[in-house]
């Protein structure tokens, strides 16, 4: 029996097993990591990963959405009280009345799945414990559930062993909020059960990233700087003879999705914000601010695609002052271009990383947006971001009592580490010389999967 390590994030999702004393990467389609993402085919099973982004795009993507009013077939009974005119016109006493009301749905039938992304962000709301796919109710945790269930398949397959139990990394922010801690455990300890494996535990993920580098650090003190899709989380530990200390722990709830949606924002006036729509009658309306709001998340999107939104949507397509921009909106939002989008936006901010200027295209079937996006934008955009980032460093350096020159080695993993004006906050503060190169997706499952090793590797070979 074989035991885990899961850096189960929001952006990518990784694994990793010790064998003979070496960390090695599960495998996902010939990558280390896989996208965090889930689709649900409305006839057939689940799609993890890679296999979810290509089966989604296959399926939906430029497909127009065609809603239907259906009855659920039940009713609500509502207790009114008419007013004195229309109790005059019907005839009625103004006194309460209980009224049986049909409930209904409003169904896209056009839609051949259901797609999932950035399902960790889910966790950070106790109160959402299930969501609706297609007619159908289904529990938070049988849809993280898919997750462990691909990953276990994944690793029994590579190692030819059962794979029975799992260390699962914890963002630091939600380690130190107790009703959040309670929630995450409980939901991702019962998904993980239920897809098989046996003992379930939980490290905090720059811990574990600091377990995976000890290995080749001298003794002394490290700063872990972990900046993934969802949250920042940074630790204080002092490392002596490879073994691991914490000092102090501190987290922000900003990751790279937030810096997507900065992109986004620079795009938005390729869809008409800024401009106005003509109404019926010839009055002129600013864009509703809405749309953009909504078009910032997949859920947005898919939201706006609702037919309760047909109205202003038809308005802006043929009477938005900038009818370019009116029309891709509409083909974007009709015909199921939100991933497609959201994924140029994310390109762009990942070209940003290296260059000064990045491309941002995106064609919406006949409508097509183009600009250049310039680093310096970008920058300006989250500037009050990286004045937290500045703050919360200096926060754990005084939890840890400890100063920057204090400092031996700063590990800085997850893909939002490679943003320049991220490294440069951390080059001005640390020096460039204690800036440690290690992998940015894989230290963390294989830091998780050294203490798996060590919690469950005695009971796994007693079982043997």
């Amino acid at each position: 029996m074989i035991s885990l390590g899961i850096d189960f994030g929001t952006s990518n999702s990784a694994a990793a097993v010790i064998q003979n004393g070496t960390a090695v990467d599960i495998t996902f389609d010939g990558n280390s990591f896989f996208p965090t993402c889930l689709y649900r085919r409305k006839r057939g099973g689940y799609k993890v990963g890679f296999d979810a982004i290509r089966s989604y795009m296959e399926d939906n993507v430029g497909q127009r959405s065609n809603f239907e009013r259906r009855s659920l077939g039940r009713s609500i009974d509502m207790e009114i009280i008419p007013g004195e005119s229309v109790a005059t016109q019907l005839g009625i006493k103004e006194e309460a009345m209980t009224v049986s009301v049909p409930v209904h749905t409003v169904v896209d039938t056009a839609s051949k799945g259901r797609f999932f992304k950035s399902l960790k962000t889910a966790l950070r709301y106790p109160s959402l414990t299930q969501v609706t796919v297609f007619d159908e109710t289904v529990a938070v945790f049988r849809l993280l559930e898919q997750f462990f269930r691909a990953i276990k398949k994944a690793a029994e397959k590579q190692m030819k062993d059962t794979a029975a139990d799992i260390v699962i990394g914890m963002p630091v922010i939600i380690e130190q909020t107790p009703k959040l801690k309670r929630h995450y455990e409980r939901v991702i300890t019962v998904a993980a059960r239920e897809s098989g494996f046996r003992e379930v535990s939980f490290a905090m993920e720059p811990v574990a990233a600091a377990k995976e580098c000890s290995r080749s650090l001298s003794d002394g003190t490290a700063l872990v700087f972990d900046f993934g899709g969802g949250t920042l989380d940074l630790s204080v530990l002092r490392i002596v003879s490879h073994d691991v200390e914490v000092l102090a722990n501190r987290g922000l709830l900003l990751g790279g999705d937030d810096y997507d949606k900065e992109i986004q924002k620079l795009i938005h006036p390729l869809l008409g914000k800024g401009s106005f729509t003509r109404s019926i009658g010839g009055v002129h309306r600013d864009m509703p601010a809405v749309i953009f709001d909504k078009l910032l998340t997949l859920d947005g999107i898919l939201e706006l695609s609702h037919a309760s939104y047909d109205t202003i949507l038809k308005e802006i397509k043929f009477s938005c002052e900038n009818s370019e921009a009116g029309i891709a909106l509409y083909r974007l939002v009709k015909e199921n271009y939100g991933y497609p989008f959201l994924r140029a936006c994310e390109s762009a901010k990942m070209h940003l990383s290296k260059e000064l200027s990045a491309p941002f295209s995106c064609s919406f079937g006949e409508s097509r947006i183009h600009r250049m996006i310039e680093r310096h934008e970008f920058e300006h955009a989250i500037a009050e971001s990286l004045t937290d980032i500045a703050g919360v460093i200096r926060a754990v350096l005084s939890d840890a009592h400890v100063t920057a020159d204090d400092i031996d080695s700063v590990i800085p993993v997850g893909g939002s580490t490679q943003v320049p004006a991220v490294q440069k906050i951390l080059a001005d503060i640390f020096g460039e010389q204690r800036m440690k190169h290690v992998d940015l997706y894989t230290s963390i499952s294989r830091g998780l999967a050294a203490i798996a090793q060590e919690r469950y590797g005695v009971m796994a070979q007693g079982l043997q």
